[in-house]
């Protein structure tokens, strides 16, 4: 297959050192909101999947030999978000999708974490609940992806990386707070849930797609 990187991305990855590339992305509050919008957003999966199999089973009785079919319900929902995702992006701007989807996924979070709370509906509130959350994935995570692409096409391949580490570090950590707070309720898979998901909102619009100044435009 022949190469599709530029001459001039190649010519710039072999002049620049490792340290100083990932400096340079460090130093770009846009590159850094979408890179965290989406790993926080992916530690939101990370809870889940650390949660269910003790969620599913023991606390809400479902056999074990049938925990694959409800465990890839939510995998379905998620390729189909994937295909509405698609579609979308050839309607709508990247950025656009991505505060939308946003607000959506925290506002599930929410209303998982109230169900959690009060325990109104058991499973039959909770899993639907969670199946909405889970399905943000993919309307932010590879839209954010693009997104810190998009910002420095020249150092991709350090932008993968540094997208790649953030988004296990941040599910390494989820997965644990999941573990360490785990009480047989789905409230601690549902708090650090809607922790992640306020996280991820946060760099998202705090960061990513904060306004900025035009340059060249005069200070008053």
């Amino acid at each position: 297959m022949n190469e599709t990187r530029s001459a001039e991305t190649a010519a710039h990855a072999r002049l620049e050192h490792p340290i100083r590339s990932y400096l340079s992305l460090t130093s770009s509050p846009r590159l850094v909101g979408y890179i965290l919008a989406a790993a926080f957003n992916g530690a939101a999966l990370f809870s889940y999947i650390a949660a269910s199999p003790d969620l599913l089973i023991r606390t809400y009785g479902i056999a074990p030999a049938h925990f694959g079919w409800v465990f890839g319900t939510n995998g379905i929902g998620i390729v189909i978000a994937s295909q509405v995702n698609g579609r979308l992006l050839r309607h709508r701007p990247l950025d656009e999708i991505l505060a939308r989807a946003s607000v959506a996924a925290l506002a599930a979070a929410l209303l998982l974490a109230t169900a959690a709370v009060t325990g109104v509906g058991g499973p039959f509130s909770v899993l639907p609940l969670l199946f909405a959350v889970l399905a943000s994935y993919s309307f932010i995570q590879g839209n954010a992806i693009a997104g810190a692409l998009g910002v420095d096409p020249r150092r991709a391949g350090s932008i993968s990386a540094l997208a790649g580490g953030m988004a296990l570090t941040a599910g390494a950590v989820a997965a644990w707070a999941v573990g360490a707070l785990h009480d047989g309720t789905p409230l601690p898979m549902a708090l650090v849930i809607l922790a992640c998901l306020i996280a991820s909102a946060l760099a998202l619009h705090g960061l990513a797609l904060k306004p900025r100044p035009i340059a060249g435009t005069a200070q008053g």
